[in-house]
Order: C-alpha cells, then sequence, then structure tokens
C-alpha cells in the first residue's frame, strides 16, 4: 500500500498528508503531463483492443494521426505485441496485458516514469527483452526512473540507486 500511495503521489495523484514534493524545483501540485506511471493491475480499458490502449493517451492530447500510428506501430513491434493489435484485454495473457501497459506509458516519452512491479507477470525472456527496452529508453531520453519491485535481480539490473524500507510491509 505504502508503494503504491508513494508512487500516486510522485505522479500527482494523490496529495502527501505532509510535506511536499518537487519536481524540477516547482511544487508538485496536481498531475504532471510528463510523468508516466505503470501500474501493477495494468489500467488498461477494456472496450479498447491492444492498438487504441496504446494510442489512447497520445488520441487525448489531440496528437497528429500519422504520428500516432507510426509511434503505436514501433511500440507495437518493439513489444511484440503486432499480432496482438486487434485484441482486447480479456483476450490476452497477464504478461501480454503487462506490455500494453507499458507501451502505452512508454508512448507519452514521459521524463519521468514511475513504474509498479511493471515486469512482475513477465516470463523470464520477455522480462529481459522489456527490461533491456527500459534501459535503451533510460539512455536515449536520460529520464528519471523509480521503480517499485520485489525482485532484487531486477533492481541490481536496472538501478543506481536502490532503496529499500522494511516498514513497507507493515
Amino acid at each position: 500500500m505504502w508503494k503504491t500511495t508513494l508512487l500516486y503521489s510522485l505522479a500527482g495523484l494523490a496529495r502527501p498528508a505532509s510535506g511536499s514534493i518537487s519536481i524540477n524545483g516547482e511544487e508538485l501540485k496536481s498531475v504532471r503531463k510528463s510523468t508516466g506511471l505503470i501500474l501493477q493491475n495494468y489500467g488498461l480499458l477494456p472496450w479498447k483492443n491492444v492498438w487504441d490502449n496504446i494510442a489512447f493517451p497520445l488520441k487525448a492530447r489531440r496528437g497528429d494521426k500519422e504520428e500516432i500510428k507510426e509511434k503505436v506501430s514501433g511500440i507495437l513491434r518493439n513489444l511484440n505485441l503486432l499480432e496482438h493489435s486487434k485484441k482486447f484485454p480479456d483476450e490476452l495473457s497477464g504478461g501480454q496485458k503487462q506490455r500494453v501497459a507499458i507501451g502505452r506509458t512508454l508512448a507519452l516519452e514521459p521524463d519521468i516514469l514511475l513504474m509498479d512491479e511493471a515486469s512482475s507477470a513477465l516470463d523470464a525472456i520477455t522480462k529481459e527483452h522489456i527490461q533491456n527496452l527500459i534501459l535503451d529508453i533510460y539512455r536515449e531520453k536520460q529520464l528519471t526512473l523509480i521503480m517499485v519491485t520485489h525482485n532484487i535481480e531486477e533492481a541490481v539490473f536496472l538501478g543506481e540507486k536502490i532503496a529499500s524500507y522494511e516498514g513497507w510491509k507493515n
């Protein structure tokens, strides 16, 4: 619960009970457009297919149709979801749903990426592919990545700084 509250607060979806959060010297008072959040429960829209779930935030921001098409197609290829583009979330495995959620967030090209157990439902090969993709994006975009994970190997592989707080178990 605490980990989700922390991520929601960093995303501007929840207000801290005390203190404040500042990003680039500005106090965070509401949702920040350039912060991406990948939830553990996927947060997919069940009435939209894979393509539309990934395109949704871009369409909501009234992006150019050709740019959206190009970006979504590239994400589908990178996440090995091209053959599933017309499927709905209830037709996907847990790992496929998680990749769609990751793709939807990456489509926004965030400068801060918050991840809540974002690769927990993935098989080993897909997890490694996603981790490498996240590292490539991190290196290319120089974004800030804050990830909650219970997987020590994943934390060591993806992390520069690792924080552990035993009190969160309560």
